[in-house]
């Protein structure tokens, strides 16, 4: 009957570590899919943030201002319309 017990109760102990190992993989594997989550959206920020500086680069260059006022009809200033501030 002790043998019974005793063998029982290395059963349960046996599963109970197994099960406790068992959750930790899954913690581990929930974090490295965690991480490459944030990892990949990251990336994509960056690459979002990259072609905004692209774009402002290309946007405000002195041609794309010409070609804008001159799209919008507006002109340089002769001397007579200019406003001097003493």
């Amino acid at each position: 009957m002790a043998a019974l017990l005793c063998f029982i109760a290395t059963i349960a102990l046996t599963a109970v570590i197994g099960f406790t190992v068992l959750m930790g993989h899954i913690r581990v594997v929930e974090q490295g899919n965690r991480h490459a989550k944030l990892s990949s959206m990251l990336r994509h920020e960056q690459d979002k943030a990259e072609a905004w500086k692209d774009h402002q680069a290309r946007a405000y260059t002195a041609r794309a201002i010409e070609q804008k006022a001159k799209d919008f009809g507006m002109t340089h200033a002769d001397a007579k319309d200019m406003v001097t501030i003493p």
